[in-house]
């Protein structure tokens, strides 16, 4: 049942002339193309008329972004919109929400590539940064542990049931 309505919201979609930019067995992330909140939330709704052919399964909206970086299934960074005129970063599957990371990626935060700015603009400026960054690591001015990977813990070593095969604990 839950392909059958996967497919039924994708061609809803299609005939609504939006593009599906992703979907599995619990999601679907279309884009509206809207400009209006309001109209983002009218488009939504729309798709809430699947519920009437389901009685198991019932389709609602968890969100809805301003703006998407979609790496792969189950990994993205979007700006989220929510009551007014307010906005969150939601990261679900990327590395800072796994909390790896290295110095460096944090100087050029998923804020920046979602600031809003036009694409070719955000493009050249992580082009330029990378760019620095080279120069720096053959210059030898970037530390060494600017590259180190620093790993958390999400609970106590002791806590792990099986620890030896865990390197990082």
């Amino acid at each position: 049942m839950g392909r059958e309505i996967l497919q039924h919201t994708k061609e809803l979609a299609e005939t609504m002339h939006l593009d599906v930019l992703y979907g599995d067995t619990d999601s679907r992330f279309v884009n509206s193309t809207a400009s209006e909140l309001s109209e983002a939330l009218r488009i939504s709704n729309e798709f809430k008329v699947v519920n009437e052919q389901y009685r198991k399964l019932e389709i609602d909206f968890d969100a809805i972004f301003q703006c998407l970086l979609l790496l792969q299934k189950k990994k993205y960074a979007a700006v989220k919109l929510g009551n007014g005129a307010e906005t969150s970063i939601e990261v679900k599957g990327l590395d800072m929400k796994r909390r790896e990371y290295c110095t460096f990626e944090e100087h050029f935060s998923v804020q920046q590539i979602l600031s809003g700015e036009v694409s070719e603009i955000v493009v050249e400026q992580i082009h330029d940064y990378l760019f620095c960054v080279g120069e720096n690591t053959r210059g030898g001015t970037l530390r060494l542990d600017e590259y180190v990977i620093n790993k958390r813990l999400a609970k106590n070593p002791e806590d792990y049931p099986k620890a030896e095969g865990q390197p990082h604990v």
